[in-house]
């Protein structure tokens, strides 16, 4: 984190000079005040040093960098203590292995404090009695000496936190603030959900040291052009609450969001939460601090938190890592306020706090403090980079590999070192630093899809038999939806019904699955326990089956169990996680059959099957996801199916039939409440990532059935006038106003046949299987060999 500096922030006066360094040297005492001797000897892991051993490291800089160059008949302080306190120099000489540093009980606590003062006193007469010419030499030296002690003091406050947490004791490092006065529960995850964003123009922008505005370390330059696309910023950090919907939804469990060596990590080290969290007997989640362990603030920034968590996280959103270019060009113009109003060390907090809490001047919240904020770029060197010569130049150029920068600054960094062309970086497993998140995610144009009655309803698979959780291929944001579908005057309120799905609209839907009135998965369950054997009997060996809306591939593996040797298996999925959980699963399952993904929506994968065989094709379409759909977009989507399967092959679709009203309303709003809550999540949702501040309370679910549509419609209705604003867009939901969020196409057997048929498609008489009340179907279609 050390290196070397080109400017200084002070003019070239001893007095000033040695005001400066006795302030931060005083410092650094001051926060090892609460420390017993004991505590300052012990180190807690390799990536860890001892309080001990950081008071005689940063003296050893001052006393190898200028007192040894400078000092007239200089004298070491120990002889010994070169090697027992360098860190990294190897052109210095020999160093002290790292993992031995707690090992070293000699010299005691009273000699190194010595070794202190007298290094301190020795640097005064030195400033005190330097020509002009030496005072110039000597104090960039100095500078970089009191930011390299600076670093140290916040890595001292990272240090004995780990220390402390391994104590079985737990003990506190200092008494703070009161507890946190919300709790965060296993089951409701606690405060907001998302930020807002904040869109950031694109264009070449100017990053790096500016080379005339004081120190800077040798990596902040030189000042170079980047260019980058117009994105979003994320107006605050990802909060306690946020992360833990994460956990909740399995975040720790699934390998698809993460990068290959961040989920060996996971495993190997067992991570299933923050570093520092842990769930209580009764299910709550609290967190060890500095001021012991405490209830977890739902609304304060999620720290220490690796690189590969924080990239999880942000797939698992939807979204990414900012790039630095990125991060600074958003900071630049709000850097000052943000600096200013930061919780830094100086503050005394010594823990985050929510954006609620800065009352900042600028749009973008906490750029300055509270937590180092992960970037997705590499440390590596500018363009025109070269490091200093000598061994004062060896910490940043050799280390330019393996890590990643972290920008803004955390609650435990001192305000006055920081700036925002500042680099920090550690290894992507480091989790003991104060690091959090802010995502970023690139700007998308709008594009609306109408359906016949003016909304985007029908864009977009709705409640079928498998969740769809909302990702990053999403064709339209919700944000962007919301504008769409509910702006403007003179048409029906509506949303995509994707927007339903998201981890915990998932999570609800499977709640619907289990009640008795949805029938839908019980019978579909029923029919196809029976149907493989005889698909077999009509595909005979060696099919390919391919799955538009694969979902996690749970109905494929039961198909692909009772099929004759199957020898592909293509699942169409624009989800990525499901779909790497989807080619997982299968795979496993069997191991001699070839499973090609295709990362897409419906008709784009169907225009991708590259390499997949052209014969004895099955198409496979369950959950009656087809009554999701318009009448003209299904026709649409079965043309494709004829196209794909080709001259003997098939689809397989699931078909919802009409039914006694009374049963199919039950289905969808069922006594037991599971599609009510399904359904007003979508309010919650809005205020979680939206900052909508609808009121949940004014919204009631219903559903009926539409007989003139031959469809089931789900809706939200609004008992008391609301407001939000979207994307700049004032949005009033009036009294009595619906909102429609899925409508469920019911079909008879006369209409399966026209719809088929005006798709080139035809049913043969004795392939449609149904349940015994004929509540449901499953028809295969071929082309029509009279089209």
């Amino acid at each position: 984190m050390a290196t070397v500096t080109t400017h200084t922030r002070f003019g070239i006066s001893g007095g000033k000079i040695a005001d400066r360094y006795q302030r931060i040297r005083s410092t650094t005492l001051r926060i090892c005040d609460r420390l017993s001797a004991e505590d300052m000897v012990v180190q807690a892991c390799t990536e860890t040093s001892p309080t001990k051993w950081h008071l005689a490291h940063t003296t050893w800089f001052f006393e190898t960098f200028i007192l040894e160059a400078y000092e007239h008949d200089f004298t070491p302080y120990n002889d010994a203590f070169r090697v027992l306190f360098n860190s990294y120099y190897q052109q210095v000489g020999d160093r002290h292995p790292r993992h031995q540093r707690g090992m070293l009980t000699r010299p005691g606590l009273g000699e190194v404090l010595a070794y202190r003062d007298t290094t301190d006193e020795r640097i005064a007469v030195l400033l005190d009695n330097a020509d002009p010419q030496t005072l110039a030499r000597i104090a960039p030296l100095i500078e970089l000496g009191l930011n390299h002690e600076q670093q140290h003091q916040e890595l001292i406050l990272m240090d004995i936190k780990r220390l402390l947490h391994l104590n079985p004791l737990q003990p506190a490092y200092t008494m703070g603030p009161p507890p946190s006065r919300d709790r965060l529960s296993r089951t409701d995850g606690g405060g907001r959900n998302h930020s807002p964003w904040q869109r950031i123009d694109g264009g070449l922008v100017e990053i790096g040291d500016i080379g005339d505005r004081g120190f800077t370390y040798d990596n902040e330059g030189p000042r170079h052009r980047r260019y980058i696309n117009p994105f979003e910023l994320a107006t605050r950090l990802v909060t306690n609450a946020e992360y833990a919907r994460f956990i909740e939804a399995g975040g720790y469990r699934e390998p698809n969001h993460w990068l290959e060596p961040g989920w060996a990590k996971v495993c190997e080290e067992g991570w299933r939460c923050p570093l520092y969290w842990r769930r209580d007997s009764d299910g709550e989640w609290t967190e060890f601090t500095l001021h012991g362990r405490r209830a977890l603030n739902p609304d304060a920034p999620a720290v220490h938190l690796s690189f590969f968590e924080a990239d999880a996280y942000a797939k698992w959103r939807g979204a990414r890592l900012p790039t630095e270019a990125e991060w600074e060009a958003a900071a630049m113009p709000r850097w000052e306020e943000a600096s200013a109003e930061g919780n830094f060390l100086d503050n005394g907090l010594l823990t985050t706090r929510a954006a609620e809490g800065h009352h900042a001047a600028c749009d973008i919240a906490q750029l300055g403090g509270d937590a180092w904020e992960w970037t997705r770029s590499a440390h590596e060197p500018y363009p025109g980079y070269a490091p200093p010569e000598g061994a004062i130049g060896e910490y940043n150029g050799k280390f330019m590999c393996g890590s990643f920068v972290l920008r803004g600054g955390s609650c435990v960094t001192p305000r006055d070192h920081v700036r925002l062309t500042y680099r920090n970086f550690f290894s992507p497993d480091s989790r003991w630093a104060f690091s959090g998140i802010r995502l970023a995610r690139d700007t998308k144009p709008s594009r609306r899809v109408p359906s016949r009655n003016g909304s985007t309803a029908t864009q977009a698979s709705g409640r079928n038999l498998r969740p769809k959780i909302s990702g990053a291929a999403d064709e339209q944001t919700l944000a962007q939806d919301v504008a769409e579908g509910f702006g403007g005057s003179g048409h029906i309120k509506a949303i995509a019904p994707r927007h339903l799905y998201d981890a915990i609209g998932g999570e609800l839907f499977e709640e619907i699955c289990e009640v008795d009135a949805y029938y839908l998965p019980r019978v579909e369950r029923e029919i196809m326990g029976r149907l493989p054997g005889e698909l077999s009997r009509r595909l005979g060996r060696s099919a390919t089956v391919i799955e538009p809306g694969a979902g996690d591939g749970s109905k494929a593996e039961r198909l692909l169990a009772g099929l004759d040797r199957p020898r592909m298996y293509v699942p169409i999925e624009v989800n990525a996680d499901a779909l790497a959980r989807c080619g997982h699963r299968i795979a496993e399952r069997f191991p001699l059959m070839c499973v090609q993904p295709i990362r897409a929506a419906f008709r784009e994968g169907l225009d991708s099957l590259y390499g997949v065989p052209a014969t004895n094709r099955l198409l496979f379409f369950p959950g009656s996801s087809i009554g999701n759909m318009q009448r003209g977009d299904r026709i649409r989507l079965l043309k494709s199916f004829g196209e794909t399967m080709g001259e003997q092959g098939h689809a397989l679709v699931g078909f919802d039939l009409v039914k006694d009203p009374a049963v199919m309303i039950r289905a969808y709003d069922d006594p037991e409440g599971a599609s009510a809550r399904f359904g007003l999540n979508l309010i919650a949702r809005l205020n979680r990532e939206l900052d909508a501040g609808l009121d949940p309370d004014a919204f009631v679910y219903g559903a009926v059935w539409d007989r003139g549509n031959s469809r089931i419609e789900m809706y939200l209705t609004c008992t008391a006038e609301q407001w939000m604003s979207v994307m700049g867009t004032e949005i009033v939901i009036g009294e009595g106003e619906r909102i429609v969020t899925e409508y469920s196409h019911k079909f008879t057997p006369a209409m399966i046949h026209q719809e088929a048929a005006a798709a080139g498609l035809e049913i043969g008489e004795t392939e449609t299987w149904c349940d015994e009340n004929e509540a449901y179907a499953v028809c295969l279609l071929t082309r029509n060999s009279h089209a």
